[in-house]
């Protein structure tokens, strides 16, 4: 097994930390986001409405969607790794299950059927009709329900902003997050190993705690590898006996 490294950079800003933890395998992209939610989930107790850029340059005029990784399945994947008494099998099923949604929400996203660019044209469009942009003619129509529903409310509060950084030209950087209730991520993976660059706004207002959440990534990168260690090999001998 190739040992392969987790760099965790944290930036509270304007207060720059820097973490480093080792791991002795590499993840996938559709997992390293499973890594993001189950901190997420062991920091502040939800898995949030969570932002992942998706790109749609397949399409003459693509530019780019957004990926949702927050599924029924990630939800119960964060569930059973933060249940002491889930076997790794159990775990390590759950994440599978996760990270095939993940995979096909992905390919959806770049074959422009996400949901995220549209809902805005139309709320956009919504609101020039009803009139309550200043500026633009009104037409008296009311503005959809569904733009005014709690759920499209916390659908648009993005708490976890995320993107890929994997190019070998960039020695560092970062996502910023969107709001001062949010985390930005910039991860990837490169020759040394994975890299998770955390940045959050260290301001009145914030809701976010970065050392917990820095910590628990560490703790889930850890944890991810036990449960693949620890199933992977059970999962062979089966094969083997088939």
């Amino acid at each position: 097994m190739k040992p392969c490294c987790a760099f965790v950079f944290s930036r509270s800003l304007p207060s720059p930390t820097h973490l480093f933890c080792a791991l002795p395998r590499p993840l996938p992209f559709p997992r390293r986001h499973r890594i993001l939610q189950l901190a997420h989930w062991r920091a502040h107790g939800t898995t949030p409405s969570t932002y992942e850029s998706a790109s749609t340059a397949g399409f003459k005029h693509g530019r780019t969607e957004v990926i949702r990784p927050v599924t029924v399945e990630s939800v119960e994947m964060c569930k059973l790794f933060s249940d002491p008494s889930a076997s790794h099998a159990a775990r390590f099923a759950a994440l599978g299950k996760a990270t095939a949604t993940h995979r096909k929400t992905t390919v959806d996203c770049m074959m422009g059927k996400g949901v995220d660019r549209h809902l805005y044209a139309l709320h956009k469009w919504s609101e020039r009709l009803a009139g309550t942009k200043p500026g633009l003619p009104a037409s008296g129509a009311p503005p959809p329900s569904l733009f005014a529903d709690p759920a499209y409310g916390l659908f648009k509060d993005i708490r976890l902003s995320t993107s890929t950084l994997a190019s070998p030209a960039l020695a560092g950087g970062g996502f910023g997050p969107v709001s001062r209730t949010s985390y930005g991520v910039g991860y990837g993976i490169e020759e040394r190993g994975a890299h998770f660059h955390v940045m959050n706004y260290k301001t009145p207002g914030s809701t976010t705690d970065n050392a917990a959440f820095v910590g628990a990534v560490e703790q889930a990168l850890r944890d991810f590898h036990a449960t693949i260690a620890a199933a992977a090999p059970a999962k062979k001998e089966k094969a083997e006996k088939a």
